[in-house]
C-alpha cells in the first residue's frame, strides 16, 4: 500500500481496503492452516511472498474498476513528493497555521 500510495496517484480508497482484505485474508488463512497441521513448507511458515503479490494485485485491478476521481490536489501532491523543490510548485494546500507558524 506505500508503494501504491506513494507512487501511483490512481490508487483509490477502495483498492487499499481491498488489498488488506486480500493480504490479512491469505495470511489468516495460511496461518491457520499452519496451526491446524496443514504443512505447505515454506508457503505456510512464511506467507509474504504469495499474500503480497495478491494483496498488490487486488489493490491495482480494484482501483482501475472502481470509479476513482482523482482530484487536482493530487498530482500537485504527487510533483511536491517527487520532484525537485523549485520545479514541484507551491504547496498544495495551505494551513492558517502555516502563516503563524512563520511570522
Amino acid at each position: 500500500m506505500l508503494v501504491l500510495g506513494i507512487w501511483w496517484p490512481r490508487l483509490t480508497d477502495v483498492g487499499v481496503a481491498a488489498g488488506f482484505v486480500t493480504g490479512g485474508g491469505v495470511t489468516a488463512a495460511l496461518v491457520v492452516a499452519e496451526q491446524a497441521g496443514v504443512k505447505m513448507g515454506a508457503l505456510t511458515s512464511c506467507p509474504a511472498p504469495v499474500a503480497v503479490p495478491l494483496s498488490f494485485a487486488a489493490m491495482v485491478v480494484t482501483s482501475l474498476v472502481t470509479p476513482g476521481r482523482v482530484p487536482q490536489v493530487v498530482g500537485r501532491m504527487m510533483a511536491r513528493m517527487h520532484l525537485p523543490e523549485h520545479l514541484a510548485g507551491p504547496p498544495a494546500y495551505r494551513s492558517s497555521r502555516d502563516d503563524d507558524r512563520w511570522s
